[in-house]
């Protein structure tokens, strides 16, 4: 598994290499867990106020499994900020390094 307990932070981001501000959308989210593995999560992301992601599924080079992990911002917010405001189309511009936290259930 992935060895995250409930409550704990690790380092995450939408893209390989150097984090950037990043349009996401309604819908399907992949985050890579920036483990030594490179684990992959993915879930559903919502556009709101902020920019929500419940990851649901984890997969490492051990196998794929069930996951309930929320995604965090720089200051360890649930949900991230939207660039620039926006997000009433269902598109938003965020910054792709996050922190990705472990849950028992979703808010």
């Amino acid at each position: 598994m992935l060895g995250i307990e409930i409550g704990d932070e690790e380092v995450a981001s939408f893209v390989r290499g150097q984090d950037k501000f990043v349009t996401v959308k309604d819908g399907t989210a992949q985050i890579i867990l920036l483990d030594a593995g490179q684990s992959t999560l993915s879930g559903r992301l919502t556009v709101a106020d902020r920019v929500y992601v419940r990851l649901t599924r984890a997969r490492t080079s051990k196998g794929s499994f069930p996951v309930c992990l929320e995604v965090l911002d720089s200051s360890r917010n649930r949900g991230l900020s939207i660039k620039d405001g926006g997000g009433d189309t269902g598109k938003a511009r965020v910054y792709s390094g996050v922190y990705v936290k472990a849950v028992s259930e979703f808010e």
